[in-house]
């Protein structure tokens, strides 16, 4: 019997994969266009990598735990506290590392997707204990979702400075991406 909520992690493991590959083919045209890569665009491109990456896995840790016969809630805690880590981490080291590439603090904006991933991390922890709800794939999946929905607000708020073809320099305020 399949685990309850696989389709959708599929789908999601899916669509993630294609969106590090659609990221990164914006981040390779604008360096064809002339436009060499400064270092907030490398932070831009790890960025979505690692995001993408982090959706990824969460997306089939669940299924592969699965195929250790270990009970359903079993599987939902062990998958969220372990995913929940990425999250939080990169929210609490990323305004580091986006000031050592750009040499500017973060805008409002960056400061929301930052909150999103602390949110996610939250919901993958709740379902990890059990609250409010049992662990199950309701509360996993959302977590997971998160991540992708932020990774994707995250790209289209850079769009603007991916495409502008102004490197070497720190975005300006109103272009800054929040990944």
């Amino acid at each position: 019997m399949e685990l309850v909520g696989a389709t959708y992690l599929y789908t999601l493991a899916t669509i993630s994969i294609t969106f590090v590959g659609f990221s990164t083919l914006f981040m390779i045209i604008r360096q064809t266009l002339g436009g060499a890569m400064s270092k907030f665009d490398v932070l831009l491109a790890r960025n979505f990598l690692q995001l993408g990456f982090i959706a990824v896995v969460g997306s089939l840790l669940p299924p592969l735990l699965s195929l250790f016969s270990l009970h359903e809630p079993t599987i939902w805690r062990v998958a969220s506290l372990f995913i929940a880590i990425f999250p939080l981490l990169f929210a609490v080291t990323y305004p580091t590392r986006r000031f050592a590439a750009t040499g500017t603090r973060m805008p409002k904006l960056v400061w929301s997707a930052m909150f999103a991933l602390y949110v996610s991390g939250g919901v993958l922890l709740l379902n990890a204990v059990g609250r409010p709800l049992a662990p199950g794939p309701g509360l996993f999946a959302l977590g997971v979702s998160i991540i992708v929905f932020s990774s994707f607000q995250a790209f289209l708020n850079s769009l603007k400075f991916i495409l502008s073809g102004v490197s070497g320099s720190p975005p300006s305020k109103s272009a800054a991406a929040p990944s």
